[in-house]
């Protein structure tokens, strides 16, 4: 009987054991995937050489695309889904690039042909490649719903001219925008586009950019003199972010809402900001740290309170690892994807945050 007790016994500490061992693995598990580094390896490209810009990162982290520059002059699309990298479709070309990618898997960019000659193009969430036109040019940006993709193509490939467009995917109907022109700029790049199929981006010149909306399919600017800067992010309620610069040629982060200019930061600390989410609440980008060497570091911008990434998240880099810029920010608000260097394999990598912590 003793000897039946002291069986019942050292089963109920070990049930103890291994319940509170669970608890602690998950605790650490869940810790753990608060910061993740994303595997960015290719098969025949040195990671030494690859430098990512990662533009999406989806609402439960496991799909994140974009494209990645290899020794400082080709382009490959990227997409990391369930830490494996996913092939897609090409047309024969050696080179490729995801712009940026919409709520429901699409994702637009462009690709070379034979010839070397950006296509533009958009791929289906399986990897599927479609041609939207087979003039020369690039896709830029697909609404949130997939439903439309705008962009660029010359009007034949042997005229140096470019004409913006909007494509609808379900119909395959392409339209000219030919209401894009103002002074003497007469190129323009789409940067985002939110759930109403409102636009902004930048026009260029040789000498500079200057940035614009593209609101209920018509173009407007800045009520505010700007000497030079770019629009880079829209929400659902039509607030607006980028960077304009100073008198002094130093980019400010700028909140761009009811006609009227917001600084995010000081006007003497370099900035701009990348993104801001669809309700307006998170806005990223990157600063340049006078207190650290002027090192550039990315932050958050959230209730009114500007957050040091890098600072926030120390405890999960190692010793000579750190961060670098914020790219982008999950539908849900939960996490954001940006780039840094990873000291352990000696190489910059993108990487992915959960934030939610941050997000009263």
């Amino acid at each position: 009987m003793k000897i039946i007790l002291k069986i019942k016994h050292l089963l109920s500490m070990l049930f103890i054991f291994l319940m509170f061992s669970f608890i602690f693995l998950n605790v650490l598990l869940s810790k753990n995937q608060d910061f993740i580094w994303i595997n960015t390896k290719m098969k025949g490209l040195d990671q030494f050489y690859i430098y990512p810009f990662i533009n999406f990162v989806s609402n439960d982290s496991s799909v994140v695309s974009g494209y990645i520059v290899y020794k400082s002059n080709l382009y490959f699309a990227f997409i990391n889904e369930n830490s494996q990298i996913k092939q897609l479709e090409s047309i024969g070309g050696l080179e490729s690039c995801i712009l940026d990618t919409s709520d429901n898997g699409v994702y637009v960019g462009w690709v070379t042909n034979e010839e070397g000659l950006f296509i533009p193009t958009y791929w289906t969430k399986e990897g599927k490649i479609n041609i939207i036109s087979k003039n020369e040019g690039k896709a830029n940006v697909i609404s949130p719903d997939g439903k439309y993709i705008a962009g660029f193509i010359k009007n034949s490939n042997n005229d140096n001219s470019y004409k913006n467009f909007i494509y609808d995917i379900n119909s395959k109907k392409l339209t000219i925008l030919d209401d894009l022109f103002f002074a003497n700029y007469n190129n323009f790049i789409f940067t985002d586009v939110n759930s109403s199929y409102n636009m902004v981006g930048y026009m260029y010149n040789e000498s500079s950019t200057l940035p614009f909306m593209y609101i209920n399919k018509k173009l407007r600017i800045p009520e505010e003199a700007i000497k030079e800067g770019e629009f880079r992010g829209i929400s659902d309620n039509n607030e607006i972010v980028g960077y304009i610069v100073n008198k002094d040629n130093l980019q400010n982060a700028i909140i761009y809402k009811n006609s009227k200019i917001n600084y995010i930061f000081s006007q003497d600390i370099g900035s701009g900001a990348n993104f801001i989410s669809k309700d307006g609440k998170v806005i990223g980008g990157y600063f340049f740290d006078k207190n650290d060497n002027n090192y550039q570091k990315p932050f958050l911008y959230i209730n009114n309170k500007i957050i040091d990434l890098e600072k926030e998240y120390k405890n999960y880099l190692k010793e000579g690892s750190y961060l670098i810029d914020l790219y982008n920010v999950s539908s849900n608000n939960i996490y954001v994807i940006g780039v840094g260097y990873n000291s352990e394999k000696q190489i910059q990598q993108p990487f992915v945050v959960n934030i939610s912590n941050l997000i009263k």
